[in-house]
C-alpha cells in the first residue's frame, strides 16, 4: 500500500509540492523484507519522473533495532537512488 499511495502522491501532488519538499513514505518490517521493494521504487521514480532526493522512508524504530543484514542492504539500496 505505502508504494501505491506514494506513487499518486508522485503523480498528483508532486508538481504542487515546494522544490525543497520531501514525499515521506513510510515502510514496515514486512516491506522490507520484499524481495522486489528496490526493483518497485526504481520503476516507480523512473515513471513518475520524481526527483529521487526528495523521495524519503520512514520506519519505526522497532523496525529498525530488528535490522538484519538483508534489510540494511535494501536500505543501502535505496538510499544509492539518491
Amino acid at each position: 500500500l505505502g508504494l501505491a499511495v506514494a506513487r499518486r502522491a508522485m503523480m498528483l501532488e508532486a508538481p504542487w509540492l515546494p522544490e525543497q519538499a520531501r514525499l515521506s513514505v513510510n515502510l514496515s518490517a514486512q516491506q522490507l523484507h520484499v524481495t522486489n521493494l528496490v526493483r518497485d521504487v526504481r520503476a516507480l521514480l523512473d515513471q513518475t519522473g520524481f526527483p529521487p532526493q526528495r523521495l524519503e522512508f520512514e520506519i519505526t524504530e522497532t523496525t529498525a533495532a530488528q535490522l538484519g543484514p538483508r534489510t540494511l542492504a535494501v536500505l543501502g539500496a535505496l538510499r544509492d537512488f539518491g
